[in-house]
Protein backbone atom coordinates (compact mmCIF):
# COMPACT_ATOMS: atom_id res chain seq x y z
CA UNK A 1 0.00 0.00 0.00
CA UNK A 2 0.98 3.79 -0.51
CA UNK A 3 0.61 6.52 1.46
CA UNK A 4 -0.06 9.87 0.03
CA UNK A 5 1.67 13.14 0.65
CA UNK A 6 -0.27 15.70 3.48
CA UNK A 7 -0.45 18.42 0.48
CA UNK A 8 -1.88 15.74 -1.59
CA UNK A 9 -4.67 15.25 0.90
CA UNK A 10 -5.62 18.65 1.23
CA UNK A 11 -6.05 19.12 -2.36
CA UNK A 12 -7.98 16.73 -2.62
CA UNK A 13 -10.52 17.87 0.32
CA UNK A 14 -10.52 21.47 -1.83
CA UNK A 15 -11.01 19.72 -4.73
CA UNK A 16 -13.76 17.22 -4.38
CA UNK A 17 -16.35 20.42 -3.81
CA UNK A 18 -15.71 21.51 -7.60
CA UNK A 19 -18.47 20.09 -9.68
CA UNK A 20 -18.09 22.67 -12.45
CA UNK A 21 -17.13 21.05 -15.64
CA UNK A 22 -15.04 24.16 -15.94
CA UNK A 23 -12.14 22.38 -13.69
CA UNK A 24 -13.15 18.88 -14.77
CA UNK A 25 -9.03 19.35 -16.73
CA UNK A 26 -7.68 20.19 -13.48
CA UNK A 27 -8.72 16.48 -12.48
CA UNK A 28 -6.61 15.06 -14.84
CA UNK A 29 -3.50 17.10 -13.42
CA UNK A 30 -4.86 16.57 -9.77
CA UNK A 31 -4.39 12.76 -10.68
CA UNK A 32 -0.84 13.02 -12.23
CA UNK A 33 0.14 14.83 -9.00
CA UNK A 34 -1.06 12.36 -6.54
CA UNK A 35 0.74 9.64 -8.42
CA UNK A 36 3.81 11.58 -8.16
CA UNK A 37 3.50 12.26 -4.48
CA UNK A 38 3.06 8.78 -3.78
CA UNK A 39 5.44 7.26 -1.53
CA UNK A 40 6.52 3.64 -0.36
CA UNK A 41 5.95 3.00 3.50
CA UNK A 42 8.95 3.02 5.52
CA UNK A 43 10.46 0.20 6.30
CA UNK A 44 12.71 -0.61 8.74
CA UNK A 45 16.79 -1.00 7.59
CA UNK A 46 18.30 -3.95 9.10
CA UNK A 47 22.42 -4.24 8.34
CA UNK A 48 24.06 -7.50 8.45
CA UNK A 49 27.75 -8.52 7.44
CA UNK A 50 29.18 -10.27 4.19
CA UNK A 51 32.23 -12.24 5.50
CA UNK A 52 34.86 -13.55 3.26
CA UNK A 53 37.84 -15.18 4.80
CA UNK A 54 40.34 -17.29 2.66
CA UNK A 55 43.63 -18.90 3.92
CA UNK A 56 43.85 -21.87 2.23
CA UNK A 57 46.49 -20.48 -0.06
CA UNK A 58 49.90 -20.65 2.10
CA UNK A 59 51.30 -16.92 3.36
CA UNK A 60 47.58 -14.76 2.40
CA UNK A 61 45.34 -14.33 4.88
CA UNK A 62 42.13 -12.86 3.53
CA UNK A 63 39.26 -11.52 5.57
CA UNK A 64 36.70 -9.23 4.57
CA UNK A 65 33.66 -7.53 5.65
CA UNK A 66 31.43 -5.45 4.34
CA UNK A 67 27.72 -4.48 4.74
CA UNK A 68 24.54 -6.13 3.36
CA UNK A 69 20.70 -5.17 3.25
CA UNK A 70 18.52 -8.20 3.28
CA UNK A 71 15.74 -6.57 1.10
CA UNK A 72 13.87 -6.68 -2.36
CA UNK A 73 13.49 -2.61 -1.82
CA UNK A 74 15.56 -1.18 -5.27
CA UNK A 75 17.44 1.41 -3.08
CA UNK A 76 18.66 -1.36 -0.64
CA UNK A 77 19.91 -2.96 -3.67
CA UNK A 78 21.57 -0.10 -5.46
CA UNK A 79 23.76 0.10 -1.97
CA UNK A 80 24.31 -3.41 -1.71
CA UNK A 81 26.16 -2.80 -5.06
CA UNK A 82 27.86 -0.09 -3.96
CA UNK A 83 29.44 -1.91 -0.63
CA UNK A 84 30.16 -5.07 -2.79
CA UNK A 85 32.33 -3.12 -5.03
CA UNK A 86 34.03 -1.49 -2.37
CA UNK A 87 34.91 -4.32 -1.04
CA UNK A 88 36.38 -6.01 -4.53
CA UNK A 89 37.86 -3.30 -6.37
CA UNK A 90 39.76 -1.37 -3.30
CA UNK A 91 43.11 -3.87 -3.45
CA UNK A 92 45.51 -3.50 -5.21
CA UNK A 93 45.75 -6.99 -6.92
CA UNK A 94 42.37 -5.44 -8.58
CA UNK A 95 43.09 -1.95 -9.50
CA UNK A 96 46.70 -2.36 -10.70
CA UNK A 97 45.27 -5.78 -13.30
CA UNK A 98 46.07 -4.90 -16.96
CA UNK A 99 42.70 -7.35 -17.33
CA UNK A 100 39.39 -5.62 -18.51
CA UNK A 101 37.26 -5.10 -16.10
CA UNK A 102 34.67 -7.58 -16.60
CA UNK A 103 37.50 -10.05 -16.55
CA UNK A 104 38.98 -8.65 -13.24
CA UNK A 105 38.14 -11.21 -10.11
CA UNK A 106 37.19 -10.63 -6.54
CA UNK A 107 40.42 -11.10 -3.75
CA UNK A 108 38.83 -14.19 -2.17
CA UNK A 109 39.11 -15.41 -6.32
CA UNK A 110 42.62 -15.33 -7.15
CA UNK A 111 45.36 -17.72 -6.92
CA UNK A 112 48.86 -17.87 -5.65
CA UNK A 113 50.14 -16.56 -8.07
CA UNK A 114 48.08 -13.72 -8.38
CA UNK A 115 49.41 -12.49 -4.98
CA UNK A 116 52.99 -13.90 -5.30
CA UNK A 117 55.11 -13.38 -8.69
CA UNK A 118 57.44 -16.18 -7.71
CA UNK A 119 56.25 -19.87 -7.02
CA UNK A 120 59.24 -19.77 -4.51
CA UNK A 121 58.35 -16.43 -3.31
CA UNK A 122 57.79 -16.45 0.35
CA UNK A 123 54.15 -14.94 0.68
CA UNK A 124 53.40 -13.03 3.73
CA UNK A 125 50.60 -10.73 2.69
CA UNK A 126 47.37 -9.91 5.02
CA UNK A 127 44.13 -8.18 3.10
CA UNK A 128 41.75 -7.20 6.05
CA UNK A 129 38.33 -5.10 5.64
CA UNK A 130 35.95 -4.08 8.66
CA UNK A 131 33.42 -1.58 9.05
CA UNK A 132 31.04 0.20 11.20
CA UNK A 133 27.93 1.93 11.17
CA UNK A 134 28.01 5.50 12.39
CA UNK A 135 24.63 6.17 11.60
CA UNK A 136 21.10 4.85 10.25
CA UNK A 137 17.64 4.83 10.07
CA UNK A 138 14.75 4.32 7.33
CA UNK A 139 16.24 7.38 5.29
CA UNK A 140 19.80 7.73 5.76
CA UNK A 141 23.03 5.68 6.53
CA UNK A 142 26.73 6.48 7.76
CA UNK A 143 29.36 3.59 7.73
CA UNK A 144 33.10 3.73 8.19
CA UNK A 145 35.55 1.49 6.79
CA UNK A 146 38.92 0.19 8.09
CA UNK A 147 41.38 -1.34 5.11
CA UNK A 148 44.04 -3.01 6.60
CA UNK A 149 46.91 -4.58 4.36
CA UNK A 150 50.60 -5.92 4.66
CA UNK A 151 53.27 -7.49 2.50
CA UNK A 152 55.56 -8.88 5.09
CA UNK A 153 57.16 -5.39 5.76
CA UNK A 154 58.14 -3.69 8.92
CA UNK A 155 53.97 -2.81 9.36
CA UNK A 156 51.05 -2.62 7.30
CA UNK A 157 48.87 -0.43 6.11
CA UNK A 158 45.87 1.15 6.52
CA UNK A 159 42.97 3.76 5.14
CA UNK A 160 39.59 4.73 6.90
CA UNK A 161 36.88 5.63 4.51
CA UNK A 162 33.39 6.13 4.70
CA UNK A 163 30.37 5.53 2.73
CA UNK A 164 27.12 7.48 2.95
CA UNK A 165 23.72 7.02 1.58
CA UNK A 166 20.43 8.17 0.60
CA UNK A 167 17.72 5.76 0.63
CA UNK A 168 15.59 7.92 -0.60
CA UNK A 169 16.89 9.20 -3.49
CA UNK A 170 19.00 5.93 -4.30
CA UNK A 171 22.42 7.49 -4.27
CA UNK A 172 25.23 8.06 -2.50
CA UNK A 173 25.61 11.21 -0.53
CA UNK A 174 28.63 13.53 -1.70
CA UNK A 175 29.66 15.78 1.16
CA UNK A 176 28.35 18.93 -0.87
CA UNK A 177 24.74 17.52 -0.64
CA UNK A 178 24.87 17.91 2.95
CA UNK A 179 24.67 21.66 1.99
CA UNK A 180 22.89 24.39 1.17
CA UNK A 181 23.66 25.21 -2.61
CA UNK A 182 26.07 27.74 -2.78
CA UNK A 183 27.23 27.91 0.86
CA UNK A 184 31.04 28.32 0.81
CA UNK A 185 30.94 24.49 2.99
CA UNK A 186 35.14 23.60 2.12
CA UNK A 187 35.74 27.38 3.40
CA UNK A 188 33.81 26.60 7.06
CA UNK A 189 34.77 23.35 7.35
CA UNK A 190 38.37 24.17 6.91
CA UNK A 191 38.39 26.86 9.49
CA UNK A 192 36.50 24.52 11.55
CA UNK A 193 38.80 21.75 11.25
CA UNK A 194 42.03 24.46 11.84
CA UNK A 195 40.56 24.93 15.02
CA UNK A 196 40.92 21.70 16.38
CA UNK A 197 43.77 20.62 14.64
CA UNK A 198 45.97 23.50 15.70
CA UNK A 199 45.56 22.20 19.44
CA UNK A 200 47.32 19.17 18.47
CA UNK A 201 51.32 18.63 18.64
CA UNK A 202 51.66 16.61 15.52
CA UNK A 203 50.18 18.34 12.99
CA UNK A 204 52.60 20.07 10.66
CA UNK A 205 50.18 21.82 8.69
CA UNK A 206 47.17 23.61 8.27
CA UNK A 207 43.63 22.45 5.97
CA UNK A 208 42.99 24.02 2.73
CA UNK A 209 39.38 24.39 1.64
CA UNK A 210 39.76 22.19 -1.83
CA UNK A 211 37.45 19.12 -2.52
CA UNK A 212 40.86 16.97 -1.83
CA UNK A 213 41.35 17.61 1.44
CA UNK A 214 37.88 16.46 2.35
CA UNK A 215 37.22 13.05 0.41
CA UNK A 216 37.01 10.92 4.19
CA UNK A 217 34.37 11.64 6.47
CA UNK A 218 31.21 10.08 7.90
CA UNK A 219 28.30 11.34 10.05
CA UNK A 220 26.56 10.91 13.29
CA UNK A 221 24.00 11.77 15.46
CA UNK A 222 26.32 13.96 17.00
CA UNK A 223 28.43 15.74 13.66
CA UNK A 224 30.45 15.51 10.85
CA UNK A 225 33.22 13.14 11.48
CA UNK A 226 36.04 14.25 8.88
CA UNK A 227 39.12 11.59 8.31
CA UNK A 228 42.75 13.00 7.58
CA UNK A 229 44.74 10.20 6.28
CA UNK A 230 48.01 9.21 7.44
CA UNK A 231 50.58 12.17 6.24
CA UNK A 232 48.12 14.40 5.20
CA UNK A 233 48.37 16.55 7.96
CA UNK A 234 50.69 14.85 10.64
CA UNK A 235 53.41 12.38 10.43
CA UNK A 236 52.78 8.62 10.28
CA UNK A 237 53.94 8.03 13.97
CA UNK A 238 50.79 10.23 14.74
CA UNK A 239 48.28 7.40 12.52
CA UNK A 240 45.38 9.12 11.31
CA UNK A 241 43.73 12.35 12.53
CA UNK A 242 40.13 12.93 13.29
CA UNK A 243 37.59 15.95 13.63
CA UNK A 244 34.31 15.92 14.75
CA UNK A 245 32.02 19.24 14.32
CA UNK A 246 28.68 19.48 15.46
CA UNK A 247 25.88 20.21 13.65
CA UNK A 248 25.39 23.22 15.55
CA UNK A 249 28.42 24.58 13.83
CA UNK A 250 26.99 23.60 10.45
CA UNK A 251 23.22 25.02 11.24
CA UNK A 252 23.32 28.00 8.93
CA UNK A 253 24.67 26.23 5.75
CA UNK A 254 23.05 22.42 6.07
CA UNK A 255 20.92 21.43 3.68
CA UNK A 256 16.61 21.03 4.61
CA UNK A 257 17.29 17.26 3.97
CA UNK A 258 19.61 16.75 6.63
CA UNK A 259 18.83 19.58 9.54
CA UNK A 260 17.53 17.02 11.26
CA UNK A 261 20.65 15.88 12.31
CA UNK A 262 21.04 19.00 14.34
CA UNK A 263 17.52 18.69 15.99
CA UNK A 264 18.58 15.23 17.55
CA UNK A 265 21.87 16.93 19.33
CA UNK A 266 19.84 19.90 20.31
Amino acid sequence: MYQINPSARILIAYLSRLRSNHYQPFWIILLVGIFLQQQPPVEAVEILTKQILKNDIEGVEININYPYIDSDNPSASIFNQIARDIAIKIWEPYYQSTLPEESKKPLWELKREDFCEAVSEDCDKVYSLEYKVHYLDENLISIEFFQYWSHGGLHGFFVTFGLSYDFRKKREIKLENLFRHNTPFLVKLADLCNQNLSKRECVIREVTPQDDEFTNWVFDKEGLNIIFPIYSVASYSCGEQEVKIPYKSLSDILDVPFTHLLNMQL
